[in-house]
């Protein structure tokens, strides 16, 4: 089965490329933004054809929320636009396409965790332009999977809220981290390897039966924690680990008002993870493995 990475140096594409690369049964075309801009319709045309793949995983994608409040612009484009070009081409020459998705396509009003077929309502262009291509996705593609996952942390990069509240620490002895916006987290090793199970067992069930696959399944750990929650943790490892550094650290919990961010975010954008452990017939991780298997194990 051969398989096209969009997106392969970011931090969840540098995982899934791993990852695959060990399965013998697989042959993976890996590409960089700089190798494969997804923007770029006319060699994407010639490389995808090329190469004609059962699967295109796109883990490239513009991810700055505030940011993506100015650049509105070229956050649609990346986010939605390059999407209907890449739908059609897989439509054409029957390729599953995947999308990773995001908690932000919802409000965060919700009592309860979100279910994958719960309405989405998007309350900053972030989350808007990932709604846009989940809509256009149901819509028009013949063969789809959508990937919700949220606050996606690993090892390999820096750009995610694990490093930058160790970074903050390194450097001030109190941190405020707000205390009102809850969610799920996972690591790039725990989603690509549940990501590339579904879709090895629905590409084999789908060889079966000759059916459409059109489906969205959320990928997180199975309960929630703030912000601030998720901090206390971290610092708590890092005093274990070194305690001469850290213990005398504080982190003190803050109101998201007060940071007066560009976006606003989703008080609770929690996932239920249900569906995803039924198909594969396993349990998610919770947040304290994944918090754990971060200092301590290869993540």
């Amino acid at each position: 089965m051969k398989f096209i990475i969009l997106g392969a140096n970011g931090q969840l594409g540098r995982e899934i490329s791993k990852q695959l690369k060990a399965k013998k049964s697989i042959k993976l075309h890996q590409y960089t933004k700089k190798q494969l801009n997804i923007l770029n319709e006319k060699i994407l045309f010639d490389k995808i054809s090329l190469i004609n793949p059962e699967v295109i995983v796109i883990c490239a994608a513009y991810t700055n929320v505030d940011k993506a409040e100015i650049e509105k612009n070229i956050c649609k484009k990346i986010n939605f636009e390059s999407i209907k070009f890449i739908t059609k081409l897989c439509n054409k020459n029957n390729i599953l396409l995947v999308y990773y998705s995001t908690d932000y396509v919802f409000n965060g009003k919700k009592k309860f965790p979100y279910k994958e077929d719960d309405i989405i309502c998007p309350i900053n262009y972030y989350g808007k332009s990932k709604a846009m291509a989940e809509n256009y996705l149901a819509k028009f593609s013949n063969n789809y999977l959508i990937f919700r996952t949220s606050r996606i942390f690993s090892k390999s990069s820096k750009n995610n809220f694990f490093y930058k509240i160790i970074s903050k620490l390194n450097t001030n002895k109190i941190l405020n981290v707000v205390n009102d916006q809850s969610s799920c987290i996972i690591s790039t090793k725990s989603l690509a390897k549940i990501s590339i199970k579904i879709i090895l067992k629905l590409k084999y069930l789908n060889a079966s039966n000759k059916h459409k696959i059109q489906n969205i399944f959320h990928i997180s750990s199975k309960d929630s924690l703030t912000f601030y929650e998720n901090a206390k943790i971290i610092l708590s490892y890092l005093k274990k680990m070194n305690p001469k550094k850290y213990n005398g650290k504080l982190i003190l919990p803050i109101k998201s008002k007060l940071l007066k961010q560009l976006a606003k975010r989703p008080k609770k954008s929690s996932f239920n993870v249900s569906k995803t452990e039924k198909l594969l017939k396993i349990k998610l991780p919770n947040y304290n493995s994944e918090i754990r298997n971060f200092f301590y194990n290869d993540l």
